[in-house]
């Protein structure tokens, strides 16, 4: 009996954990969507399509660079933190990490000034815009160093102090951006890509610079290069995995811009901007909290597939009734939070929402590869999930146009998901369980409802919405209750 109720506390103290850092980084998180719509209100009246697809392709290459030029050091960081066993060994780690940030940071700001042309003409397909693609050098150097912050912040467990920096970090970098706009129009695009993260640098220093140095002895030469070739040689095959996103982004954003034309771009960059926001709040707590704790007990098989289980319930129940509310109100979003010009981005919308649910429900599966460090075999999957997505859009776009996209994005998380089922499944023995399946089916059951009464009649759709976004938010709260009932008693 003390056996079970020992067993019941660590449980209870489980959900308590994963609760705890949803509602401390999923409301900053939500504070910076705030944030992000602002921004991206203010872009999309100053700049329309056009100008918000330029910006989305910019921002794409900037991460694109950064993911390459990073090698993977904030990931191999969080998880090294995560794992050593004291505070000397966790400040020779922090110590190792920002030097080798640093070194990235400067080779990615100086690659893609020297390799600008090239860019510009066969990535932008434009070579006039070689002196804007060049100065997005900074803009790369402080992507890789606001990355190593993050990750210093969240290896060490620092969660109120992650969330306070990237709420401020957010913050400034909006305001920095929206005043290059007013200031420069069209010509303040890079000023306003540079910006975001910028002003993350700034904040996130004020942080970092809080985080005691206990040192009690001195890594020598030789041990430092040994730590930053274990770092790399982690990194590496986690930054080919990573990359696959960016790089297939932009892929599908040139297709779509060949096909389609430049204001294609900004439908697309809204829809994708807002689909990504909006489930930012489950998915930045998964890998602030989720993920240094399953990297800890990622060789206790038992204790891992508990982890995931219990991570992946609470993250759909938390996010099924903010994407039934999405998919209910998407027109109405869309027009609020860009203009009427991007009323097209709605079928793209209702599509991704869907895939969303898949979405988070495979995201817990995919931390448990990147917890074995298992690098390869991440990449792998991730290049499967481009290129399906990548795929689809070429061979629709000439059929159904711009909602290829949303399709594309649907189909390849159809595939995901069962793949990542069979991966753990090989992995830690995890069998997913039914009351992980049962909001994410009903979920799309839902979500799939909206969007055909969106095609028959809005104000059928509103009401439609309205009831199953209030019936998952009732069934999401008592799940929780009874969970931690059923837990105590």
């Amino acid at each position: 009996m003390a056996n079970v109720t020992l067993k019941g506390q660590a449980h209870s103290s489980a959900y308590r954990t994963i609760l705890r850092a949803t509602a401390i980084v999923g409301g900053a998180s939500a504070i910076n969507i705030l944030i992000g719509l602002a921004r991206n209100k203010v872009a999309a009246i100053l700049l329309g399509p056009a100008g918000i697809g330029t910006i989305g392709l910019l921002l794409n290459l900037v991460t694109t660079v950064a993911s390459l030029a990073g090698l993977g050091i904030a990931m191999s960081g969080v998880r090294a933190l995560a794992s050593a066993a004291d505070d000397d060994a966790r400040s020779h780690i922090r110590r190792v990490v920002g030097t080798l940030t640093l070194l990235l940071a400067a080779a990615g700001g100086i690659g893609i000034w020297l390799l600008r042309e090239a860019l510009a003409e066969y990535v932008l397909g434009n070579v006039d815009l070689a002196g804007q693609v060049g100065w997005l050098a900074p803009a790369v150097a402080f992507t890789i160093w606001s990355a190593m912050q993050i990750a210093l912040l969240n290896g060490l467990r620092k969660l109120r102090d992650l969330a306070q920096a990237q709420v401020g970090g957010s913050l400034l970098g909006t305001v920095l951006g929206i005043i290059a706009l007013f200031l420069w129009g069209q010509h303040g695009i890079t000023a306003y890509v540079i910006a975001a993260p910028l002003g993350m640098v700034i904040i996130g220093l004020i942080y970092t610079a809080r985080i005691p140095r206990r040192v009690k002895t001195m890594l020598t030469t030789g041990q430092t290069r040994r730590e930053m070739h274990a770092l790399i040689q982690l990194g590496l095959p986690l930054m080919l995995g990573g990359l696959a996103m960016p790089l297939g982004l932009l892929l599908i954003r040139t297709i779509l811009g060949a096909q389609l034309g430049p204001a294609a771009l900004g439908q697309f960059t809204a829809a994708w901007t807002l689909s990504a926001t909006y489930v930012g709040f489950v998915l930045t707590a998964m890998g602030t909290d989720y993920f240094p704790r399953l990297s800890a007990a990622i060789y206790d098989h038992a204790v891992a597939r508990k982890l995931v289980n219990d991570q992946a319930e609470i993250a759909l129940l938390l996010a099924l009734p903010v994407m039934l509310s999405m998919q209910t109100t998407a027109p109405w979003l869309i027009r609020m939070l860009y203009s009427d010009a991007f009323t097209p981005a709605v079928a793209i919308l209702h599509w991704q929402i869907a895939g969303d649910v898949l979405k988070i429900a495979s995201w817990p599966l995919a931390f448990v590869v990147l917890a074995q460090g298992r690098g390869k075999l991440f990449w792998g999957i991730e290049v499967l999930f481009m290129s399906a997505m990548a795929g689809t859009v070429w061979l629709l776009v000439n059929w159904i146009g711009l909602v290829s996209a949303g399709v594309a994005y649907f189909i390849a998380y159809t595939i995901y998901w069962p793949t990542m089922l069979l991966v753990t499944k090989r992995i830690i023995g995890l069998d997913i369980n039914l009351r992980v399946i049962a909001p994410a089916l009903f979920g799309l059951g839902a979500i799939t409802l909206i969007g055909i009464m969106h095609g028959l009649t809005s104000s059928l759709a509103l009401i439609i919405g309205a009831l199953l976004t209030l019936a998952s938010t009732t069934y999401s709260f008592l799940t929780i209750r009874k969970r931690f009932n059923t837990i105590r008693s």
